[in-house]
């Protein structure tokens, strides 16, 4: 969960709190005791015996102990495309298919896995003298969308990399054999895409414009595109709630919001939180926010040495006002990328955080501590999502150190 460069976005997949039942309808079934007999001669009172006792009692059989569920590990990661990567994104369809979008060597690469485990992938063709980045997944009903920025190959020059956005781009298919339609071009020719959803049939884009840099959320549907500026906003993170309205999460000048899309505009309210690096937004089943961010003391001098002690609280800490009421904890001292989620049946909240000291799983059961695990020991930029039929979880990252191959790398439990 990085500050967002221009061209690179991360984004960061979210799940739905929902209900117990389904967890006691999913539990291994215990053994059941056997009803005690009823009939006459059970109840029946028993008449003296003439025959002599026996030496010896009769043995009991010795019960046999419950055999406990095993718990699901993570599994070896996978190498799902080779080479050099980022801008990752994941997700799951209806069906329980996962997919995985990637920018890669100035193209984009679209796997999907197989029934055999392995990935099926695709790298799309880019125009001469085009370059193709930060692509977002989104799915709705049987349909996905694929969105992305699209820029020209310039001269350049001392300090300009000499690409120059030339407008959003998305492709859309239907699953789970549908070919990709034609590219077609969302918003305006300078902007680029920073995030981007879809609800039943609009869609909604965080964009940053090439000019002067604002930042715009962007709603296409059947009335036409209206964009609303977020001022100040130099990340954003865009989910869409229950009502079909937009939630933005943004830092602007070290502080955190949360916009509030009114209909007709922007409502935002200020986040307790300081020194904000970046942050990520996920919403439960009541639309309550659920934010993972950064706190860093040097965030506005873009990590240069000023000769002052670090921040003692430095670090990745989660906030929410699920209990009507802003509520603040930490969960480690290092800085690192995040992607996160809320359960849409049990409420627990999970995370993959991309850390100095390797990959590691966070997990919080409502009312509960933290839990967490370590999943490799390289990794950045992971994207958390969860397959809601199965369980499955899935991490894909960019990574490839020592022994492993550069690329997109999977690496799943559950399922």
């Amino acid at each position: 969960m990085t500050l967002e460069p221009r061209r690179v976005a991360a984004v960061l997949s979210v799940t739905l709190v929902g209900l117990l039942a389904v967890a006691v309808a999913t539990a291994s079934p215990q053994p059941s005791r056997p009803a005690a007999d009823r009939s006459a001669a059970a109840v029946a009172t028993p008449q003296p015996s003439l025959a002599k006792p026996s030496a010896a009692a009769t043995a009991k059989p010795t019960p046999k102990p419950t055999p406990k569920p095993v718990a699901a590990k993570w599994g070896e990661p996978q190498l799902v495309f080779p080479g050099g990567c980022g801008a990752t994104q994941a997700g799951f369809d209806a069906s329980g298919r996962a997919h995985i979008a990637a920018s890669c060597d100035q193209k984009l690469i679209y796997s999907v896995g197989t029934t055999q485990g392995t990935w099926a992938t695709t790298q799309f063709d880019v125009p001469a003298n085009r370059v193709e980045q930060d692509p977002q997944l989104a799915f709705e009903s049987n349909v996905a969308w694929l969105a992305y920025s699209r820029l020209a190959i310039g001269d350049g020059g001392c300090g300009d990399d000499g690409l120059n956005d030339v407008g959003v781009f998305y492709r859309k298919r239907t699953l789970p054999s549908g070919d990709w339609s034609d590219p077609k071009r969302i918003g305006q020719a300078s902007d680029h895409l920073m995030a981007f959803r879809v609800h039943g049939t609009t869609l909604h884009l965080i964009v940053t414009t090439q000019g002067d840099g604002a930042v715009y959320y962007e709603l296409v549907n059947g009335s036409g595109t209206h964009r609303y500026r977020i001022p100040g906003a130099s990340s954003t993170s865009l989910r869409v709630g229950h009502d079909g309205r937009a939630r933005i999460a943004y830092q602007a000048n070290g502080t955190l919001r949360v916009a509030t899309f009114t209909g007709s505009g922007l409502s935002s309210v200020k986040v307790p939180a300081t020194a904000v690096l970046d942050a990520g937004l996920a919403l439960d089943a009541r639309d309550h926010v659920h934010l993972i961010y950064s706190r860093h003391a040097d965030w506005s001098t873009g990590g240069c040495a000023d000769g002052g002690d670090d921040d003692p609280n430095a670090g990745v800490y989660y906030v929410t006002n699920a209990s009507g009421a802003w509520r603040t904890e930490r969960l480690t001292k290092e800085l690192g990328s995040v992607s996160f989620q809320v359960d849409a049946k049990t409420g627990e909240v999970r995370a993959a955080l991309g850390l100095d000291s390797g990959m590691a799983y966070y997990t919080r059961a409502p009312g509960g501590a933290w839990r967490h695990e370590k999943l490799t020991a390289n990794g950045y930029g992971p994207v958390l999502t969860r397959d809601p039929a199965s369980g499955r979880l899935l991490v894909v990252y960019s990574g490839g150190t020592g022994a492993t191959s550069e690329g997109i790398y999977a690496i799943s439990k559950g399922g």
